[in-house]
């Protein structure tokens, strides 16, 4: 390649049968790209479901049509509104049966054990069930769901049984902590017995026929239906460290209508996990920890990357999706999700890394990723999004869930309407940190940051989570600037450090919460030390302290969130940015679309914003570096030219209209500087680079040819800055071939 690569697609649906699969060989070469982008004023949608029409009067309000499909549907939508399995809700009375794990006797029976083969109902609740291979079983724990798939209905005495599929039934009740329970309160879905309610369907996969439930206003002879055939739209998958998908740009598409498909194990399907957007595989030791969670794996998602470098997604919308939204997994690194909608997702709408990350490239029975394979993800920028109305169907997911990573910054989104935490970041808890095994601590997660986003109306429906939860000990992490509002009791703190975080600090938070909630969660319980707060203004007064070397110092008690200016000015800075606004469209209803207070369109940016902005030193002599300051939108660090400072150069202002540099340039006072920009111009003169001064545009630079890349040249330029922290950007006003490699800019002596 010579130049980028620009695959432009026309606006429609296309529907995909099977997923799209990208590998290396698919990169972007020599530094450039390829860029999958919708054209101007088009939005091609992918698609991976099918259209149901013909629907006809069955019985009182119930419709069916034709569904020429053979598996089970748990996925529905129509009129862009998502449908869901008819079920009903039953009290359990205890479990059924024995069944009996031998170590060895398949590929999923890892230790020896036994476990209930099926579950009892009173049959006055429970009813016969036809087509029972197709039924679910849901139980909510404190702060996961457990999902079981069935295999016969019978009526043994005065009970009701429900068999279970094996041997995934026996993996989720073997699990430690907050297992599967027989008893108590249960969901049976997907039942023809209990449609009754508008918006819920039911497929019977024997006969072909879906039957349906019109929510009000809803015209079925002229209604948009949609059944999803496919879990995943797109998967880019490198072999190696060293063969990696590099250089992919996905731009303008809407991802759309994907199958919510459960894992399955030895012919039964089940989701049953501890914690957060995984699920356990195999019939392993209950405590999860004792074998570094070597029988848990990710849920997949509409996209999934894994191996791959500088990958791009912008400007994209991820609805209807059944899983997860997008999945950065294993060995991502220097890549980006930014200003996207994810709404109406079933589980999580981002998922960062691997719970096997506890370490890189060592090696156990049933590892998932071989030591050439292993990595964990860096460098990831989630920026500027807006994800709404998530778990909607896998209750204990997060809308943005991360396990061991390395800096991951998470800048700037709206985060709204989940049932449990907001943002789940870190892993490990404190079983492999430097207190716990102080001779072999894990190190894969660190530097990773939380900063100005907004979140509203988490824990919706489960307990012990947070809008921000952690885990485990993250050196130099930062969740600062951010704004809280939710009317939840179901708070364990806004801010949940649960066991083992270590390392953050934070300033300038907003929490509107009830008066009864906790703000920090930093009680002395299982290694908790060393997390600093400040300048915080919340409703609530509660904290909970104790643990070693953690503080919150400054916390403003405003029982009626009549906000002072200070807190008002956060509260502003925090969520999309101004350009951004319009992905909020998403959102019926939200609270500060007309409150002027609240309008961030003003906003400077700050030093917290800048990721890795340097700062000048004597020995630089106020040299700042590119590959040291913010990189978005496809600017990324170089090496291939010779004769650059530092540790690399800058690349990506090739034909692109997007990629941005962004230094945080600290001033003594008010007033002029000169700067002069170190750059490599191997084409024609760059006319065409933008110089941004605190988000206002200054000038567009003249730069002249260097006549080659190798070749490095100054160019001078004047700026105003203010008094303390400054942002100067550089990005390009057009696309053009004519552009620069940047090496850094220099206060001029």
């Amino acid at each position: 390649m010579t130049a980028d690569i620009h695959v432009n697609l026309d606006g429609g649906n296309y529907p995909l049968e099977n997923t799209i699969e990208f590998t290396a060989a698919d990169s972007g070469m020599n530094g450039h790209r390829v860029i999958y982008r919708a054209l101007e004023g088009n939005i091609p949608i992918l698609d991976g479901a099918v259209p149901v029409t013909g629907w006809t009067k069955y019985e009182g309000n119930i419709y069916q049509a034709k569904l020429d499909f053979t598996t089970k549907l748990r996925t529905l939508v129509v009129n862009d509104e998502r449908a869901y399995m008819a079920n009903q809700k039953a009290n359990a009375k205890g479990g059924w049966g024995s069944f009996d794990v031998k170590e060895g006797q398949a590929d999923w029976a890892w230790i020896d054990g036994s476990t209930a083969d099926g579950v009892k109902f009173d049959p006055n609740q429970v009813p016969n069930l036809s087509n029972p291979e197709d039924i679910e079983v849901l139980r909510n724990t404190k702060f996961n769901s457990h999902i079981i798939g069935i295999r016969e209905v019978t009526e043994e005495g005065k009970d009701r049984v429900l068999k279970f599929q094996q041997p995934y039934a026996a993996i989720a009740l073997n699990v430690k902590y907050g297992p599967y329970s027989p008893k108590g309160d249960q969901v049976i879905y997907n039942a023809f017995e209990f449609l009754d309610e508008p918006g819920e369907f039911y497929f019977d996969r024997k006969k072909q026929i879906l039957f349906y439930i019109p929510r009000d206003g809803q015209d079925m002879s002229t209604a948009e239906v949609y059944a999803p055939r496919t879990g995943s739209l797109i998967t880019i998958q490198g072999s190696s460290k060293t063969e990696r998908v590099n250089n992919l740009s996905f731009i303008g598409f809407t991802f759309a209508n994907t199958e919510a498909v459960l894992p399955e194990v030895a012919g039964s399907v089940g989701k049953s996990t501890v914690q957060a957007a995984t699920f356990v595989r195999a019939f392993d030791e209950p405590d999860w920890h004792i074998t570094a969670y070597r029988a848990y794996d990710t849920m997949p998602g509409a996209v999934n990357v894994s191996s791959a470098q500088s990958i791009q997604f912008s400007g994209n919308t991820f609805k209807h999706i059944g899983n997860e939204g997008i999945c950065f997994i294993n060995d991502v690194n220097d890549s980006e999700f930014t200003g996207n909608i994810c709404t109406d997702i079933g589980g999580g709408a981002i998922q960062v890394g691997h719970p096997q990350h506890v370490y890189e490239g060592d090696t156990h029975e049933h590892a998932i990723y071989p030591p050439e394979t292993e990595a964990v993800c860096r460098n990831i920028l989630i920026e500027n999004n807006v994800l709404y109305d998530t778990t909607t169907l896998f209750y204990g997911h997060a809308p943005i869930t991360a396990y061991f990573v390395e800096g991951l910054n998470i800048v700037r989104n709206h985060i709204q309407k989940c049932n449990y935490t907001a943002v789940s970041l870190g892993w490990g808890w404190n079983n492999f940190d430097e207190i716990s095994i102080p001779e072999n601590p894990t190190k894969t997660a660190r530097n990773n940051s939380f900063n100005y986003n907004r979140v509203y109306d988490c824990m919706r429906m489960l307990h012990d989570g947070g809008a921000f939860y952690t885990l485990g000990s993250q050196p130099d992490s930062e969740a600062s600037g951010n704004y809280v509002k939710a009317s939840t009791t179901h708070f364990q703190g806004v801010y949940h450090p649960d066991e083992g975080t270590a390392w953050y600090t934070g300033k300038d938070l907003v929490f509107e919460i009830r008066p009864d909630q906790d703000n920090f969660e930093l009680n002395k319980w299982r290694n908790k030390h060393d997390n600093h707060y400040a300048n915080v203004y919340t409703t609530s007064k509660e904290l909970k302290l104790g643990a070693p070397n953690c503080t919150v110092e400054d916390m403003h008690v405003i029982p009626d969130a009549n906000w002072p200016e200070e807190a008002l000015k956060i509260i502003r800075a925090a969520g999309p940015s101004a350009d951004h606004h319009d992905l909020l469209k998403v959102i019926p209803d939200i609270s500060f679309k007309e409150d002027k207070r609240y309008d961030n369109s003003e906003v400077i940016v700050s030093k917290e914003m800048v990721t890795k902005a340097t700062q000048p030193t004597e020995s630089e002599g106020g040299r700042y570096e590119a590959e040291e300051a913010k990189l978005s939108n496809g600017a990324k660090t170089a090496k291939k030219h010779k004769d650059y400072s530092g540790n690399g150069y800058v690349e990506g202002f090739y034909d692109s209209a997007t990629a941005e540099v962004t230094f945080g340039v600290e001033s003594d006072e008010l007033g002029t500087y000169d700067f002069n920009l170190r750059y490599a111009a191997g084409h024609n003169a760059c006319k065409n680079l933008g110089l941004y001064v605190n988000g206002e545009k200054s000038e567009v630079l003249d730069l002249k040819s260097t006549g080659d890349w190798n070749k490095w040249e100054t160019h001078s330029v004047s700026v105003f800055l203010k008094e303390g922290l400054n942002s100067i950007a550089l990005k390009p006003d057009s696309q053009s071939t004519d552009c620069i490699n940047l090496d850094y800019i220099q206060i001029a002596e």
